[in-house]
């Protein structure tokens, strides 16, 4: 899963488990099992380092409805295995080396848990911080005075120690998001891994989710480990992917990746604006203005509008300025993913069943950097020089192109369901009162926006401002699934501007460089 350096010029594929549950049921059913698992007496297990407890930073995130407003959640994030330090017990030897694995201390999977223990990580020094409710990540860090790449994946981590497990059929959701300082060549990503709950506990693995096992994605990474355990036939470890945001200050992308077994759709059918026509309509003073903070919202409609449903269609909208922000429209008319247009636009999508297959996965907040990894496509597929956005940096380019180290910052996740039931998104609206927000702060409340004059451009795209409240009030329905000219595919029905409330939404002036 990457941002191609600024432009991505092919949308890309897709794929999630359907869930059969509303998003409350948000972990797997195997949950106790597997923590009955943890208690048994685990001889041979993979060990725990001492020098750095594991600390996970709190991070947290809501659940919402419109019968109950917003609950606040437990979660923390954790940093992927990969990136720690595992070594010889009692010593200081890497059991790992530049080429994969230290075969002598690794043989297999059971004398390599006798042999190695996997460290806590400093999150600081690894580029990861939270405040509140927000998660700032850097590309790059400063160790001992030098500037090292740090380049953190971290995932979403339940109060119970297995991931977060998000159900978006029928829901909607919403995070804040800053990338001003993201140039081309960086990439601030947010994106779904149908990953095993617990990260692949076991006998061998007994820490699981808890230090970041089980990554796989649908580019079939081949990695050292898999679910905690040594990866002993170098298998490459697939699954379907959901890239809700891959993005910096000048390109995004919306990309579901279905899979079939060890069969994936690395490329996708994304949703591209620059590459699919809409040159102005996302950067630095573009209809969605990058240089300033703004709301992203992913809709996941159904085809009898429920959670128990089939995925016909992912919509995007954004908020700024107290603004709904439609998304772009391509030059054939599209405005969003649908199941139709996914199958007849990739074929490999098309076989591998596209959006019928997505469901709940693990919440995936990456930070990749573009230049360090390349998409692996089945025909490449260059670059004109066209088509490329401004501040566009070469692939070839090397990291220090892009210092001094800039951060991305997501906040204010939350998961809006139409009702406790999964009901359909057209249900009304109710606000709800403090005392339905238990554990939940007051929202911000939204001052009336500056005059001042909007091009032509972005209005053809915005709707009318929302009303400023003076209480502190939700309103958490998912706006109603908007009609459609039959030919051109533009939308036809703007209530859906006046039905997603802003209230919530705290617009950051400065939320970079903490």
């Amino acid at each position: 899963m990457e941002l191609n350096v600024c432009y991505m010029p092919t949308p890309l594929p897709i794929n999630m488990t359907n869930a059969a549950e509303n998003f409350q049921g948000n972990t797997f059913t195997v949950a106790s099992f597997l923590i009955l698992i943890a208690v048994l007496p685990l001889i041979t297990a993979q060990q725990i380092g001492t020098d750095t407890p594991e600390v996970h930073p709190k991070l947290p995130t809501w659940k919402c409805t419109t019968a109950g407003g917003c609950v606040q959640q437990d979660t923390s994030v954790v940093l992927d295995w990969n990136y720690r330090w595992i070594h010889t017990v009692n010593g200081s030897t890497s059991c790992t080396t530049s080429s994969g694995v230290n075969h002598s201390l690794c043989p297999n999977e059971e004398t390599c848990a006798q042999n190695c223990a996997i460290e806590g990580v400093d999150y600081s020094s690894s580029g990861i911080s939270t405040s509140g409710d927000a998660l700032t990540l850097h590309q790059f860090v400063q160790n001992n005075g030098a500037l090292s790449s740090a380049s953190p994946r971290v995932y979403l981590l339940g109060p119970d120690g297995d991931y977060e497990m998000l159900q978006l059929l029928n829901q909607e959701l919403r995070f804040d998001v800053d990338v001003s300082t993201l140039v081309c060549g960086e990439n601030g990503a947010l994106y779904l891994s149908e990953m095993d709950a617990s990260g692949g506990r076991s006998q061998y693995n007994p820490s699981g989710a808890n230090y970041g096992s089980g990554y796989c994605d649908a580019q079939c990474p081949v990695q050292n480990w898999y679910n905690g355990t040594l990866n002993t036939n170098g298998q490459g470890y697939c699954c379907n992917e959901m890239d809700i945001w891959e993005a910096n200050a000048n390109a995004t992308a919306l990309t579901p990746h279905p899979c079939e077994g060890n069969t994936c759709d690395p490329s996708g059918c994304g949703f591209n604006p620059y590459a699919m026509g809409a040159h102005s309509y996302y950067g630095n003073n573009g209809v969605v203005n990058t240089l300033e903070p703004f709301t992203v919202i992913t809709q996941f409609y159904t085809n009898d509008n429920t959670s128990t449903g089939t995925l016909t269609e992912i919509r995007r909208l954004y908020i700024q300025d107290g603004q709904v922000i439609q998304n772009a429209v391509s030059s054939s008319g599209l405005d969003s993913i649908t199941a139709s247009w996914c199958s007849s636009s990739d074929s490999t999508a098309a076989s591998l069943g596209g959006l019928t297959t997505m469901g709940g996965e693990t919440l995936v907040q990456p930070f990749r950097m573009v230049v360090a990894r390349r998409r692996r496509r089945q025909q490449p597929q260059p670059q004109p020089p066209a088509v490329q956005p401004p501040l566009f940096v070469p692939r070839q380019q090397p990291p220090q192109a892009i210092q001094p180290p800039r951060p991305v910052q997501l906040a204010q996740f939350r998961l809006i369901g139409a009702n406790v039931e999964g009901g359909a998104t057209q249900a009304p609206c109710k606000h709800n009162t403090q005392q339905a927000l238990s554990g939940h702060r007051p929202p911000t409340k939204i001052k009336a926006a500056k005059t001042k004059t909007k091009t032509s451009r972005r209005d053809s795209f915005v709707g009318s401002k929302t009303t400023p409240r003076a209480t502190a009030t939700l309103a958490l329905c998912p706006p109603p699934r908007p009609t459609r000219h039959p030919t051109s595919g533009t939308l036809a029905n703007q209530q859906q501007n006046s039905a997603v409330d802003t209230s919530f939404v705290a617009r950051r002036k400065k939320i970079v460089d903490i």
